[in-house]
């Protein structure tokens, strides 16, 4: 018999879209036993739950925070044939945005075609191009970020030449720019070379994962059969 994980009190999860009202139905629910709310959920589809959290405060406080819901997230995204694993970098609900819906995750506008699974994002034809940039646009911004790229720029796909998300480029130099001077072999080389080594790991374990999305995706409306 397949055990019913309980519902505690934890840490907040990334907050991944706005609640627009309170509705009766989302008050209801939450004078449910949190088991029986529990056993509910766990029938329930990705989409179905991330729309669930949208219905009172109440409920989106126990379905965004990972020790109280992680269980019935991953139960749910089970159901999704041949979906990949979530990546460890993002929370489940944010998976969900990213692989199931349309939803711009700048504007939060709803026909977001333009995703970058390196980034874990999906944007609108206007927000992409405000936000994602050339090699140009990243010089503007500052020449020293030209020696930071190979940190922030996924697999290049050929789909579109502005390849890095300006937040990130942004993420980069700011702690770029906070690291101690070179000082040959002493503690401050050593920092700067395991800032290298830090982002140098994230880049290749986003882009191992971002493969695996997009051949999901493709697999998913290109069907050989």
């Amino acid at each position: 018999m397949k055990t019913r994980s309980r519902l505690s009190s934890g840490d907040a999860m990334d907050t991944d879209a706005t609640i627009t009202k309170r509705g009766l139905a989302g008050d209801y629910l939450m004078r449910i036993p949190t088991d029986v709310f529990a056993l509910i959920c766990d029938y329930l589809h990705p989409l179905d739950l991330r729309n669930l959290s949208l219905t009172a405060r109440g409920v989106r406080r126990i379905l965004m925070c990972r020790s109280q819901s992680r269980y019935l997230w991953h139960v749910a995204l089970s159901r999704i044939q041949d979906l990949p694993e979530c990546p460890s970098d993002i929370s489940e609900p944010h998976y969900v945005r990213l692989m199931l819906t349309t939803e711009c995750f700048n504007c939060l506008g709803g026909r977001a075609t333009k995703e970058n699974f390196f980034e874990r994002i999906r944007l609108c034809r206007g927000c992409w191009s405000e936000k994602m940039l050339d090699i140009d646009r990243v010089e503007e911004i500052d020449p020293v970020a030209l020696q930071l790229t190979h940190f922030v720029r996924g697999w290049p796909f050929g789909i579109d030449q502005a390849e890095y998300y300006a937040p990130s480029v942004e993420a980069i130099l700011e702690e770029f720019r906070a690291l101690p001077p070179d000082d040959g072999d002493g503690p401050n080389a050593r920092k700067r070379r395991e800032f290298g080594e830090r982002w140098s790991e994230r880049a290749d374990m986003k882009r191992n994962t971002s493969v695996e999305l997009l051949r999901w995706k493709l697999v998913k409306f290109c069907p050989t059969e």
